[in-house]
């Protein structure tokens, strides 16, 4: 881990860190989250717990198989990118472990970012509660020792590079997939939904008419062939 004479700052919203600190904080070790940031802005602005990691009393283990879609949705409906991952240590303990570090290592190689955040936190219920921040810089594999900033919500980096507004970030997110152009992806989204909830309700609407109808057709065809049938038996026999 390399220490630098000014500490990066680690930027948290208020919302986040309550977030973090309500979940983390309150529990016993080990337990923990991934944090969130608009695409390119170094200011966590989302804490979403991981409530099914496995964890004992000294490791923590990301349920990938739930997380994964977290990560997905966050960027595709929000423009929010993982930007760190925290979680909690037995108190004393203040430093990610070699594991930890050869994780996280491994993530930013997958996903490279200007600033990854992985706070260790120590919680009241194990002692009290403290929050040790670090931080890998652009990609490099050397720990950062990082200091803590609580921001409001509104707070506006004026470092940050341009963020793409949230009405069009849908459309960011799908140009990306694709080559071709849908400057009006949203609108079809809206009206692709529309559309569905529309045949989900008249479809079934239209079956259950035509079964009813088709009931009523046999019901009166049995009431009027009725008697025309017996008249045949009854001559029937009479010859």
């Amino acid at each position: 881990m390399r220490k630098s004479k000014v500490k990066p700052k680690m930027q948290i919203t208020e919302s986040a860190f309550f977030e973090a600190t309500t979940y983390i904080g309150g529990q016993r070790a080990e337990s923990g989250g991934l944090f969130f940031s608009r695409e390119n802005e170094p200011v966590i602005r989302k804490f979403v717990p991981d409530i099914y990691a496995k964890t004992t009393r000294s490791t923590y283990s990301i349920h990938t198989l739930s997380m994964n879609p977290v990560i997905k949705r966050e960027w595709t409906e929000n423009g929010y990118e993982l930007i760190g991952i925290g979680h909690s240590h037995p108190h004393g303990n203040t430093h990610p472990s070699e594991p930890d570090k050869q994780y996280f290592e491994q993530t930013i190689k997958r996903m490279p970012r200007e600033n990854f955040f992985v706070p260790i936190f120590n919680t009241i219920p194990d002692g009290g509660y403290h929050v040790y921040p670090y931080v890998y810089k652009n990609g490099n594999p050397s720990l950062i020792e990082a200091q803590l900033e609580i921001v409001p919500d509104d707070f506006q980096t004026t470092t940050a590079k341009e963020v793409v507004p949230q009405e069009k970030r849908i459309v960011v997110a799908e140009n990306q997939k694709t080559t071709s152009t849908k400057t009006d992806a949203k609108i079809i989204s809206v009206t692709e939904n529309i559309t569905a909830t529309v045949q989900d309700f008249v479809f079934p609407s239209l079956i259950l008419l035509l079964l009813v109808y088709i009931s009523g057709l046999f019901v009166y065809s049995s009431l009027w062939l009725t008697p025309i049938f017996l008249e045949f038996i009854a001559k029937t026999l009479k010859s």
